[in-house]
């Protein structure tokens, strides 16, 4: 993988925000040309952010409940 290649994909990732260990262990795979293994650390990286998402989703759920709850009186 070139220089520009790698600098495009640790962007990506850190855009998405991946941990510097992720990025460490992508990079790594695509540079020694183990995509699979790529691949692979790429999706737990998105249901690491998705579970946070959900985890977020759900505390937001719990605010609107209270708020209408208040509202409710």
């Amino acid at each position: 993988m070139n220089a520009m290649k790698d600098e495009s994909i640790v962007e990506a990732l850190s855009d998405a925000g991946c941990s510097s260990e992720e990025i460490r262990a992508i990079s790594q795979c695509c540079r020694e040309g183990k995509t699979g293994k790529a691949q692979k650390l790429i999706e737990k990286c998105r249901r690491k952010k998705l579970d946070e998402l959900h985890d977020q989703q759900r505390r937001i759920d719990c605010l609107d409940y209270l708020s209408y709850q208040l509202q409710k009186g």
